[in-house]
């Protein structure tokens, strides 16, 4: 991913549960550790993390934690790198985005806004139901929509995948998800598309944004 500056942002996943990022230059020279910056101490299983830049030569980096080592328990955490390789968010763990015991959280992901702050987008399973939640992290680490995230969309669905969030600019977002719900079309199941644009107070536009979707992928 492009740091803004002809340079790379990376992150990856080393052996056991070791979840590291970096930097390099346009001419790929490492900027921060050469090993790579340790993004989290959190014990049990930690995966899929996601980054995006924080306009200013950092990251924002997601992840999954499974406190149990059980996929069926899972929470989601967040951090943030600076231009010089620091954590600036909770360090050594990371803030805690959204989790707890009967939690099912599936795949967060972070888009840098240009003052500072990132938006992080993710579904979570309750009640055999999937819900589409954002919360926004400002530049100090502050969380500003409550424990519970702002919902983004609710469905029956239990099987939504594929979630993205693109920094459209002046702090509007869009969010993506692919629905595997059955759609049957000539007898077949059809997954779709399905999008949303919010801002960083996660307001939605006057229409149902989850109701305009890309048929057939």
């Amino acid at each position: 991913m492009e740091d803004g500056s002809g340079g790379m942002l990376i992150a990856w996943k080393l052996g056991g549960d070791a979840l590291r990022g970096q930097r390099v230059d346009g001419l790929g020279a490492k900027l921060w550790d050469p090993q790579g910056v340790s993004l989290t101490s959190l014990p049990g299983t930690n995966e899929y993390v996601r980054i995006s830049p924080d306009l200013a030569g950092g990251l924002f980096a997601a992840w999954e934690n499974w406190p149990s080592g059980s996929w069926n328990l899972r929470d989601a955490y967040a951090q943030h790198l600076s231009a010089q390789g620091v954590l600036t968010w909770q360090p050594p763990t990371g803030i805690l985005l959204r989790g707890g015991s009967n939690k099912h959280v599936d795949g967060a992901v972070p888009a840098g806004a240009a003052d500072g702050s990132s938006l992080f987008f993710w579904s979570e399973r309750r009640d055999r139901r999937e819900w589409y939640l954002s919360a926004e992290i400002n530049a100090a680490g502050q969380m500003l929509f409550g424990p519970l995230g702002q919902s983004v969309h609710e469905a029956i669905a239990e099987d939504a995948e594929e979630l993205s969030l693109l920094t459209l600019g002046n702090n509007h977002f869009l969010s993506c998800w692919v629905d595997y719900r059955s759609f049957p079309i000539n007898g077949q199941i059809n997954p779709r598309v399905f999008y949303q644009v919010m801002d960083t107070a996660a307001n939605l536009p006057p229409r149902d944004g989850w109701r305009s979707y890309l048929r057939g992928i």
